[in-house]
């Protein structure tokens, strides 16, 4: 495998070291790389595994990363496209000159490098340069391209996008963001409605979230949150049910428009639904699958954990009816008083059910499934169009949209190695095979109903290929390519 190591302008990069990086890791992965010539060109062999190809040298920094995928082996040579590296470092405060936590920093070019090197870049993705500030609003990004052009992008939560040159020193940058709406700060506590006690909870005003301290003291910064027609504050705490409170005016950014004592009690038990799920005849459904629909109610957590950084964990009892259960039993997650709609999905045939509105709390619920009968079970073979097997192929089951609502898909799966499907009766609601091989970008979706048999069945695939196309600058104004057959005929 050969390549080409290019900076911003398109001119050739001499002796720095390229090597294959494992996809999501920074480090190479120490066994393929090579080093660019005096013509900025490197080879290596071509690994199995698949990954991207970076420049490994303090000096520079890789901008557009050539993508290798662990089933793509063959393919032409690569490009690889650096900048210097300029390290970036500074602080990121509001109008007022307030430290700004947590605002994320991307650091961008500019402009758009391809249409500068005369190279096919089809395989290139844009590396990504990004920090984040600390509680001093502090950063610092010791790799990121320096060039012209480079901006650097900053977004906060409140807070407009900001969009700046690197000017002065890089290393004592200052980024002045502005809010986007006036406001207040909102200070409140959260006690356990019985016995007082502070509770430790999470707290939630539209988008913007915050959790409780050991004294139950929480804030919010009215002038972070995103707009909102019908903002609520609701304290969230472990098994018990939530506290909600709106506010008393339209101008909800302000202090006054909430109560003057800000005190939610959060107390008593959550409810739950029980029951069981039944086929049309009455014997029960194993394993039923069964969810709030939306609208989802809120789901009482079982546990509430709070880090350190003020980052809140919640875990919510799972679905389930305890050790043991009779067939087909379910029991919901503890939710608000309220009546509620159940979504059932059976899934061995995936019938799927969706109730009446049940009151929260109530037992012995009976939930049957639609008589909506069951086609044979499905066997049949996925091939190409020479009658190859195709092992491993993908495939899966679609109901199709319908009643307002949209598609389904059944569970991912593969053919055997003879390209075999076989699956246990499907309800009669399933009406789409869908099947793709290696290669291909699109699923061969076949109808259910259009085959012969549905127990006897050949699913015929065209196997995916490559094509490269390479246009000198005569061509420059072509934005669009047709394959075609030994005989003319478009493909």
């Amino acid at each position: 495998m050969a390549g080409l190591v290019l900076d911003v302008e398109g001119s050739p990069v001499v002796g720095v070291r390229v090597a294959l990086h494992a996809f999501g890791s920074d480090e190479p992965d120490g066994r393929t790389e090579s080093r660019s010539d005096t013509a900025g060109r490197f080879a290596f062999e071509r690994p199995r595994s698949g990954g991207v190809v970076r420049v490994v040298d303090e000096r520079w920094v890789t901008v557009l990363e050539p993508t290798l995928f662990d089933g793509d082996q063959v393919h032409g040579e690569l490009t690889v496209v650096v900048a210097p590296n300029g390290p970036l470092a500074g602080v990121v405060v509001d109008e007022a000159g307030l430290p700004v936590a947590g605002a994320t920093l991307w650091v961008v070019l500019g402009v758009d490098l391809r249409p500068r090197i005369g190279r096919v870049l089809d395989r290139c993705v844009d590396a990504k340069f990004t920090a984040s500030t600390d509680a001093a609003g502090a950063f610092a990004m010791p790799r990121a391209p320096s060039t012209m052009t480079t901006r650097v992008l900053v977004t906060a939560t409140g807070f407009a996008m900001a969009n700046v040159a690197v000017e002065g020193d890089p290393l004592r940058l200052r980024i002045v963001l502005r809010r986007e709406h006036a406001g207040d700060e909102l200070k409140g506590r959260v006690l356990d409605a019985t016995t007082r006690a502070p509770v430790r909870a999470h707290v939630t005003l539209g988008d913007l979230a915050t959790a409780t301290d050991a004294e139950g003291n929480f804030r919010l910064a009215l002038w972070q949150a995103g707009d909102s027609a019908n903002p609520e504050l609701v304290a969230l705490a472990a098994q018990r049910l939530p506290a909600r409170v709106r506010p008393t005016g339209a101008d909800w950014r302000v202090r006054g428009a909430w109560p003057g004592d800000l005190t939610l009690l959060v107390g008593g038990s959550g409810l739950r639904i029980r029951g069981r799920v039944e086929h049309a005849d009455g014997t029960p459904v194993t394993d039923p699958r069964v969810s709030f629909a939306e609208p989802a109610p809120l789901v009482i957590p079982d546990g509430l954990d709070v880090g350190e950084d003020g980052e809140v964990w919640l875990s919510s009892v799972a679905t389930g009816s305890g050790d043991g259960p009779p067939p087909g039993s379910f029991e919901t997650p503890p939710v608000e008083p309220g009546r509620y709609r159940l979504r059932v999905l059976d899934p061995a045939t995936l019938d799927e059910l969706l109730s009446d509105p049940i009151d929260a709390g109530r037992d012995g619920v009976v939930l049957r499934m639609p008589a909506l009968g069951l086609w044979p079970p499905l066997r049949g073979m996925v091939v190409d169009r020479r009658g190859n097997a195709c092992a491993g192929a993908d495939w899966l089951v679609e109901r199709g949209a319908r009643d307002g609502e949209a598609a389904r898909h059944g569970d991912w799966h593969q053919a055997d190695e003879q390209g075999r499907i076989d699956h246990a009766p499907l309800s009669r609601a399933i009406d789409t095979l869908c099947v793709k091989a290696a290669g291909m970008a699109e699923w061969v979706r076949v109808p259910l109903a259009s085959l012969p048999r549905v127990d006897e069945f050949r699913v015929v695939v065209p196997i995916g290929c490559q094509a490269r196309i390479e246009l000198d600058a005569r061509w420059r104004d072509a934005d669009t390519a047709v394959l075609a057959d030994g005989t003319g005929a478009a493909s």
